[in-house]
């Protein structure tokens, strides 16, 4: 069990990239989720040395990737959350949110423009 919950910007997006993928959680999947999050580029050594930490916190399982059976390059480890990883993304999100109403509250005069990007988003489902 792990000592602590508490996670950084970064782990957040990679435990948030894992967790959105559901299935064929491999690597390079999750760098590509993250890119999407981060919206911008990370990098690619960060993403891997950034998965085995939180394998390591207990947040993470790996399991042997199957054989598909195909010629070149086939993933290693699928990741999946673990229960540790999903109440340390729930108590991120958490704190998220707790940040977000503060800075809603010194900006009022920003949420018609928040409530329009809400929807945006929601259309999208990201």
């Amino acid at each position: 069990m792990p000592a602590m919950k508490s996670i950084g910007p970064f782990e957040h997006i990679v435990l948030e990239a894992v967790a959105a993928l559901a299935e064929e959680t491999y690597g390079t999947r999750v760098l590509d989720r993250a890119c999407t999050l981060a919206g911008d580029d990370v990098n690619v050594g960060s993403v891997y040395v950034t998965l085995e930490r939180l394998r390591k916190k207990g947040f993470l399982k790996t399991v042997a990737a199957k054989p598909t059976g195909r010629p070149g390059w086939q993933p290693t480890k699928i990741y999946k959350l673990s229960s540790f990883g999903e109440a340390a993304l729930d108590e991120s999100i958490q704190t998220t949110e707790r940040l977000f109403m503060s800075y809603l509250s010194r900006k009022r005069e920003r949420i018609p423009d928040l409530r329009y990007k809400l929807k945006l988003l929601q259309k999208q489902r990201i």
